[in-house]
């Protein structure tokens, strides 16, 4: 997934990213890695997420983006609370289908 093109300010900085952008990089590293558990997906998105956040924001941010990922349908907890195993709930390509 390529990063949104943004114009940088005079300070160096750049718009934040939409925070649907990270929604949308939550589901694509569940559905690239299989079942994934909070921390894997705090470790891809550490370079994507603000700077300015502490690392406790960070985790809740995480944590946030996780439950609405998992709210609007997009992934499904395959383990337990304690170790969630977060996979795609989009169907695969062979779903259903008969090998012969």
């Amino acid at each position: 997934m390529t990063a949104p093109s943004a114009d940088i300010g005079p300070d160096g900085s750049t718009p934040a990213l939409s925070h649907q952008h990270y929604v949308d990089l939550v589901v694509g590293v569940v559905a690239d890695r299989g079942p994934v558990g909070r921390s894997d997906i705090a470790e891809v998105l550490e370079d994507q997420l603000p700077a300015d956040l502490t690392d406790e924001q960070k985790r809740i941010k995480v944590q946030n983006l996780i439950q609405e990922a998992r709210k609007s349908g997009r992934i499904v907890n395959r383990g337990s609370r304690r170790r969630p195993a977060w996979v795609s709930s989009a169907p695969s390509a062979t779903a259903g289908k008969i090998h012969k």
